[in-house]
């Protein structure tokens, strides 16, 4: 059996056992944090417990994104089955030309990072996508689980937006459920603790986007904050100029968010849920303040 074949098996075992697969991770995430990562053994009180809740409140909207993709999932399965045939689009055309399939596969995944970096660059600069973006990175204690901290109404847009683009290039389902597996993995390890191999997070910065670079770009700052877009491979950053390297500290969260407390030290699982559609003065992604409003509220 040649390594194509083992690509497409690889594909269809993950795409059959998603669920598991993604709940297998979080799990070995917590552990590995509760006995390692985090410190929580010698954190105070207050430290463990905000700990806790983001795992709660992150575990909240994970269960609600499964819900929200389920519901959805006749009408998904059938448009992503057509987009993901791999029968139209760039990558069929290099198809034709005689291009090797795993090079195919390879090429598709490539241009799935690129594309998940330009639709991150979009959830910051447009104010009505950052109003769902913003629940990302409304976290203060931000570990593995933050990877999963999205709000309900994103699972719904962002498909939206990708379909068309997944077209256009001819994404190929095993390139999809490949990229999907190991984009997933590596941001469970990018939002958990920053690890002590400074020395080697360095050089593999050189290629990848990694915990550090990361945590960068939850800075609330704004020469950081709108930095580090990259999903797997920094290259995209530094070659269209959004790299950063990481502050000696950082500042986590958000400026002011959405809500009564207006301060980012508690956000409840209801407060994420609600924070797109309440009336606040919130930074927006390009470090401006920009007043939002609910569907049924007039500007004042």
């Amino acid at each position: 059996m040649d390594f194509s074949a083992y690509l497409n098996m690889s594909a269809v075992w993950l795409n059959e056992h998603a669920l598991a697969v993604v709940a297998t991770m979080a799990v070995i995430a917590l552990i590995t944090e509760a006995m390692n990562g985090s410190g929580l053994r010698s954190a105070s009180r207050a430290t463990t417990a905000r700990w806790l809740q983001t795992w709660l409140t992150n575990a909240g909207l994970l269960v609600c994104a499964l819900s929200v993709a389920s519901l959805l999932a006749p009408w998904l399965a059938s448009s992503f089955g057509v987009v993901l045939s791999g029968e139209s689009g760039l990558l069929a055309w290099l198809k034709e030309a005689g291009i090797p399939y795993t090079s195919q596969v390879l090429l598709g995944m490539l241009l799935l990072d690129l594309l998940n970096y330009g639709l991150h660059r979009v959830f910051h600069r447009i104010p009505l996508l950052w109003r769902l973006h913003q629940v990302h990175h409304s976290d203060t204690a931000v570990n593995a689980s933050t990877h999963f901290r999205q709000h309900p109404v994103q699972v719904v847009v962002l498909p939206l937006m990708q379909l068309p683009m997944l077209w256009l290039l001819g994404i190929s389902g095993v390139s999809w459920v490949l990229y999907a597996t190991l984009s997933t993995v590596a941001q469970l390890w990018q939002h958990a603790e920053p690890g002590k191999l400074a020395h080697a997070n360095r050089w593999l910065g050189f290629v990848l986007i990694t915990r550090s670079a990361h945590r960068t770009h939850h800075d609330q700052r704004h020469v950081f904050h709108d930095r580090n877009y990259g999903t797997l491979f920094s290259v995209w950053d530094r070659l269209l100029g959004t790299y950063s390297a990481a502050p000696a500290e950082f500042q986590l969260g958000l400026r002011k968010l959405p809500s009564a407390k207006g301060t980012t030290q508690s956000v409840s699982f209801m407060d994420c849920l609600r924070m797109p559609f309440q009336s606040t003065t919130s930074r927006s992604a390009d470090g401006a303040r920009t007043q939002f409003h609910t569907p049924f509220q007039g500007k004042k």
